[in-house]
């Protein structure tokens, strides 16, 4: 039933450090020699070929506002983020994901230091918007995984955001539809398992970031995405320091066949709509 394994469906950014944010530099030295170490393993054959010109059949579009204002934060310049993810979409657009080929977020882009023309720009940290070097790429991240999880590609690695910062403001995606990344140990990663050649169209405008993923043949029917144990959850209170956490699972659904996608747990920095709260964590059917 479950096309992603497990070990990464469910990958939280918790005890292992924050996925918004930096672990400490132990820790962080330590998984990024795992990581290099992963990489010499894993025999991925890892999507390197760029082409301009679109496959000719386009598989889902879509596109998120470079500023989204939130309650109770002011409204960021966003011109240092739209610096980043255009060098993150120079790196990646027209990407070719062959049959039996991989693609990873960190393997394309690389470290983001000023000698390679990132700069720092406001994205999240723990949750709060703070300014660092190569702020802002988790929103290339997010728009690709919800892209990806519109097409039969899989999913090797993707790392959920671990903070609910401000309540749904015109939500247009389920929670939890995203993917976070720290250089280089928490990365995007999906494998195509199909017959078909795939591509990744990313390119900024002065306000949005857009993308597209194409093939070069058409899905036999359309894959969506449902939303299901939705929930916000109490935790502590009557003598304890009351807090709350959000939670879903997200499916892909194509025709009759519905495959989980992404388990979703995360803190919630806000006081929710008590409408909105449920006490007991809802269980499965």
């Amino acid at each position: 039933m479950n096309d992603v394994p497990p070990n990464w469906r469910s990958r939280p950014g918790s005890s292992r450090g924050k996925a918004t944010g930096h672990s400490s530099v132990s820790s962080g030295l330590t998984a990024r020699m795992r990581r290099r170490i992963g990489n010499l393993r894993d025999r991925l054959d890892y999507a390197q070929h760029i082409e301009l010109h679109d496959l000719p059949h386009t598989i889902f579009t879509h596109q998120t506002p470079l500023s989204r204002p939130l309650p109770g934060f002011a409204t960021p310049d966003v011109s240092r983020k739209a610096t980043n993810l255009q060098r993150v979409s120079g790196l990646i657009d027209g990407l070719l994901i062959g049959p039996g080929q991989a693609f990873s977020f960190w393997q394309l882009v690389g470290r983001p230091s000023r000698q390679r023309g990132f700069v720092p720009a406001l994205g999240p940290i723990d949750g709060v918007p703070t300014v660092h070097l190569g702020g802002g790429l988790c929103q290339a991240t997010n728009l690709l995984f919800w892209m990806i999880a519109h097409s039969p590609l899989r999913v090797l690695e993707r790392w959920r955001h671990a903070y609910d910062v401000a309540p749904d403001t015109a939500r247009t995606q389920p929670f939890g539809s995203g993917a976070t990344v720290v250089f280089n140990h928490r990365d995007l990663r999906v494998q195509n398992q199909t017959a078909h050649t795939y591509q990744i169209r990313i390119w900024v405008s002065p306000t949005h970031l857009h993308g597209a993923l194409n093939a070069d043949a058409p899905l036999p029917a359309p894959i969506c995405v449902a939303e299901s144990h939705g929930a916000i959850l109490r935790h502590g209170g009557a003598g304890g320091a009351e807090h709350f956490s959000r939670q879903n699972k997200l499916w892909r659904v194509q025709g009759p066949q519905r495959t989980l996608l992404v388990e979703n747990k995360a803190k919630v920095l806000y006081q929710p709509d008590p409408a909105q709260i449920t006490e007991p964590p809802p269980s499965d059917p």
